[in-house]
């Protein structure tokens, strides 16, 4: 991450990972997203996704929980790649993207740690997906980035401080000592 300049303008640069076994949902997924400079990898397998949301870092998973046919339950499987994410010192966001739609389902979903649930063949639900991935997704991963280089920037300047003081105590001499001596005092 660069910061360009004092007021923390980024260069964001988003990775998604979709996990879904449909090839025109990932055709679809992966060309909008190029159209608004996101990064998306994609997995057609969900033992594929969980290793690769494992192994790298990702801003975003989407998943898709009609895998049932592999012989992971998807609620799981949001709490794995949850648990992986915290692992790997990152979080990113689970989104549930389901052709079950299902109160049960998005209760579920949101309980075992996803963030949203979209559902496909609901233009409204697709609507709200690309306005999310467009425009707040950006919005919050600014946001958290602008905030990891703030927080990035305090450590640093602590740790120079900290060693400048070391430093001074090394030498004998620190801030009050000096004014003592200013003053005659020592």
């Amino acid at each position: 991450m660069e910061i360009e300049n004092k007021d923390c303008n980024q260069d964001i640069k988003i990775k998604i990972l979709l996990i879904d076994d449909d090839e025109a949902i990932q055709l679809v997924m992966e060309e909008n997203c190029k159209e608004h400079g996101i990064t998306m990898d994609g997995a057609l397998r969900l033992g594929q996704g969980i290793t690769m949301a494992g192994s790298r870092s990702y801003d975003l998973v989407i998943l898709d929980l009609g895998f049932s046919r592999e012989g992971l339950e998807g609620m799981s499987t949001i709490s794995k790649i949850g648990e992986l994410s915290k692992a790997a010192g990152d979080k990113c966001d689970i989104v549930v993207f389901t052709g079950n739609p299902s109160a049960t389902l998005t209760r579920s979903a949101i309980e075992a740690g996803a963030s949203k649930v979209f559902y496909k063949g609901d233009s409204t639900s697709m609507d709200r997906m690309r306005r999310y991935l467009t425009k707040e997704l950006v919005e919050n991963i600014k946001q958290k980035k602008i905030m990891e280089a703030e927080i990035a920037m305090e450590a640093e300047i602590d740790k120079k401080n900290k060693r400048d003081r070391e430093r001074e105590t090394i030498n004998g001499v620190t801030k009050e000592n000096k004014i003592h001596k200013i003053n005659g005092s020592i």
